[in-house]
């Protein structure tokens, strides 16, 4: 059977391989890599087993479950991470190799010319040399050194033990072989996270929204300090230290409008949600973790499960595969969730050149040279490129004056300050959670975290429970980078870093439970200023909307809040538009849309009509309503939803539902007329003429695709729920990848799920067998085991490596 299903991939595969490729950026060689009769698809040999490898220390044990997690067994922690490089790239070494070349910018070695401005960004904006300045200082660290190295060392074992016959598929269709895995490679995996949760920015679109209104328009839709419903921090918080910000310039800076230029960025709804609750709000007397991590869907899937024992750690959870540790989960007497920060750690400045040569610039009244050096791009088919790099006192200039940005964020001719780009030791971080016995250990780990900044909730046995907003976060005035600066000025410099014990936090909270769902961390008595855009609060409220709800929570209270598809922005809004809707004129199949819309339950199920109807009005009334004064929402900044509502809430005759360029009489109820009729139309063209075809698994399809888009390596259509401001925050693209909550106790018991399975290799069972629970959020429980006794009903397969 198994060989029938590797011939008929193989041929449903080729055909539409060969097809695709001119289309694609994958080289145009590849389908005769493919097609090779001796290392071809056709000879594809799936690695089942594990190597005996040497350079072993002890014995190490790894147990299979029926999920094909690893359970790892080791005497000593260099042979830990050793097994767990081994058996992670078994499953997912092409991955990892990809993911590394990313963030190296070293993609067109393999992919050939079309990746070439994808490898010029990273390349540009500085994060390998950051990663390497983080690697010198964790090989610094024998913490951290111990486990880089160890770990690429395992992966190198597995390497050495294959033959082309058994390179991952991928390997074969591109055309070219796995490379030695380097603590590098981990660190650029770090960064390149980094990049994903704290790489967004949004000075150049705020600084062109700034450009279209007046000042006390743009403060009223812009604000520095928004208010917060239900910030991270509690409002019971006390701060014991002062406000020591920095000095704003008397007259703000005023960029020049020919810097700005057209430009993507990282997915604005990374972030994720987690909450926990201690013993006293918990059924069992103890406390519960729940997380979910936001972040864009793909196979093979981003996250990986393992188990890892050994004399001082047995730890259980998901890690990003190419990394030693656990990145989220548990162990014994811990347990650990995080959130995307949000908090702005990227800020642009404008410079003032001496001359068009552009080798110096103006700073402090002083000319500062503008360092130089080159770097060799090699490309796939071609001759290398050779840039050349240039810096300055705040960091990379990522694109002259006289060059298109690859990124509509980045503003051409200047610098940038980014956090991400300074060195940091993450790797120990996660080290020392994974070995936490202590809520008070789970708080000394953090401290090594510099970038991305997480929202960390740490608990304990001992009924402990905390939230940190930690990272490395700069000192600034109120309302600095929020829109490009002036790279001449000082005032605009970042005045260094808040001290981590002034980072916000809160520990053992009388209400009983801490939570995040990316929304702003502190109310307004918070000293230092963090930023000022932060994810909408409706996922944040509607978390401690069913906390409070109950005086104890068990497991399936927090599985069914997993599940939770409640729509915050149409529970506040929604009512007052139907209202202005029933006063309208209507043919009889309008009335038909307007009647399965008043009758929704506000929730975005798989099966609703409803909200299929909801958002695709509510888009077009977004549109309807700023798109005059901000035309194109990738280069401007829109005001958040909840400023919209707030508007259409209070303050129906705002001279914002004028419309610009125009000479109709636009009010606020022309454009709720014009966006329903807009919005059913949109319906109809998709759907069909029947409202009850209006479903919104059909309206917002969800798809997993591979990595590298290639045709045949994805999921095809899944019915799922959920929106992105619902706490399934499924956007079709993007969503919970990966799902777990953990109730501690004498043993821990945790359950988990995310889109995919342990394989990347597409011709095994494991390598999307968990979609469809995911796609219903049903958890799989974890068999978290003690000991290496191979009696468990839920092992699978017992491997001794020495």
């Amino acid at each position: 059977m198994k060989a029938f299903w590797l011939c008929l991939l193989f041929l449903l595969l080729t055909a539409v391989t060969v097809k695709t490729l001119s289309t694609s950026f994958i080289p145009l060689n590849s389908a005769g890599n493919l097609l090779n009769p001796y290392t071809g698809l056709w000879r594809h040999r799936t690695v089942t087993g594990l190597p005996k490898p040497a350079g072993l220390t002890g014995k190490v044990t790894v147990q299979y479950d029926k999920d094909q997690i690893p359970h790892i067994f080791a005497d000593n922690d260099a042979d830990l991470y050793f097994a767990q490089g081994l058996v992670t790239a078994r499953d997912r070494l092409w991955q990892m190799d990809f993911i590394s070349r990313v963030a190296a910018g070293r993609l067109s070695e393999v992919m050939g010319e079309k990746t070439v401005e994808l490898d010029k960004m990273f390349i540009s904006t500085g994060l390998p040399q950051a990663a390497q300045e983080s690697l010198e200082l964790s090989l610094n660290d024998p913490i951290s050194k111990m486990a880089l190295e160890s770990y690429a060392q395992g992966v190198n074992a597995f390497i050495k033990t294959l033959k082309p016959s058994q390179y991952p598929y991928e390997f074969k269709l591109l055309g070219y072989e796995p490379e030695e895995w380097t603590p590098l490679k981990s660190i650029l995996l770090v960064k390149f996270m980094a990049f994903q949760l704290a790489g967004y920015n949004r000075d150049l679109a705020l600084t062109r929204s700034r450009l279209r209104l007046n000042e006390e328009d743009f403060n009223q839709l812009f604000p520095i300090e928004s208010a917060v419903v239900e910030p991270i921090i509690p409002r019971e918080k006390l701060w014991s230290f002062e406000k020591r910000a920095p000095e704003p310039p008397e007259n703000l800076f005023r960029a020049s409008v020919d810097l700005i230029q057209a430009g993507i960025t990282p997915n604005e709804n990374n972030g994720s949600n987690n909450w926990a609750v201690n013993g006293n709000k918990s059924v069992t007397g103890k406390p519960i973790v729940a997380n979910d991590v936001h972040l864009d869907y793909a196979l093979p899937a981003l996250w990986y499960a393992v188990q890892l024992i050994s004399p001082t750690q047995n730890v259980m959870g998901g890690t990003i595969p190419g990394g030693p540790g656990v990145i989220i989960g548990f162990n014994r007497s811990t347990s650990w969730a995080v959130t995307s920060a949000m908090t702005d750690v990227l800020d642009w400045y404008e410079l003032r050149f001496r001359d068009s040569n552009q080798r110096e610039y103006l700073h402090d009244g002083d000319w500062r040279p503008v360092i130089t050096h080159e770097h060799t791009l090699k490309v796939r088919g071609r001759d290398p490129i050779t840039l050349s790099l240039r810096r300055t006192h705040y960091g990379p200039i990522p694109y002259a004056a006289n060059e298109t940005p690859n990124l509509p964020s980045i503003p051409r001719g200047a610098s940038m300050r980014w956090a991400v780009l300074d060195p940091s030791n993450e790797i120990k971080s996660f080290v020392l959670l994974n070995r936490a016995k202590t809520f008070k250990d789970c708080q000394t780990a953090l401290e090594s975290i510099g970038t991305p900044a997480q929202n960390f909730i740490c608990a304990d046995n001992k009924n402990n429970i905390g939230i940190f907003h930690n990272g490395n976060f700069p000192i600034r005035w109120a309302g600095q980078g929020r829109m490009i600066g002036d790279g001449s000025d000082p005032a605009y410099d970042w005045k260094g870093t808040i001290p981590k014990d002034e980072v916000p936090n809160v520990i053992n909270p009388s209400r009983g439970f801490v939570s995040s769902a990316n929304q702003k961390p502190t109310d307004e008595t918070y000293p230092h200023y963090l930023g000022w855009k932060w994810d909408v609060s409706y996922r944040g409220s509607r978390i401690n909307e069913l906390l409070k709800a109950k005086s104890k929570l068990s497991v399936d209270d927090f599985k069914q809040m997993q599940k939770d598809v409640t729509s915050g922005v149409a529970k506040s809004v929604l009512p007052t538009l139907i209202t202005k809707l029933e006063a309208l004129k209507m043919s009889d199949e309008d009335k038909e849309a307007l009647k399965a819309l008043k009758a929704w339950d506000l929730k975005h199920t798989k099966e609703s009509v409803g909200a299929s109807i909801w958002m695709a009005f509510w888009k077009e009334l977004e549109s309807a309503i700023w798109k005059d004064k901000f035309p194109d929402p990738k280069l401007f900044q829109y005001p958040s939803i909840e400023q919209t509502v707030q508007l259409i809430m209070n303050d129906p005759t705002s001279h914002f539902f004028d419309r610009r360029n125009t000479n109709e009489v636009e009010t606020l109820d022309t454009a709720i007329a014009s966006s329903f009729k807009a919005a059913l139309a949109e319906l109809r063209s998709k759907l069909g003429s029947d409202v009850s075809d209006w479903t919104w698994s059909e309206f917002q399809p969800t798809k997993m695709e591979h990595i590298t888009k290639i045709p045949g390596l994805g999921s095809g259509s899944l019915d799922v729920a959920g929106q992105a401001q619902s706490l399934f925050a499924n956007t079709g693209k993007h969503g919970p990848d990966w799902k777990m909550i953990v109730q501690l106790g004498d043993v821990p018991k945790a359950h988990y799920i995310f889109p995919g399975g342990q394989s990347g290799d597409p011709t095994s069972n494991h390598y999307m067998n968990l979609l469809d629970d995911w796609a219903k959020s049903e958890l799989h429980e974890m068999n978290y085991y003690l000991n290496s006794e191979k009696t468990n009903s839920n092992l699978q397969t017992t491997i001794e490596l020495q």
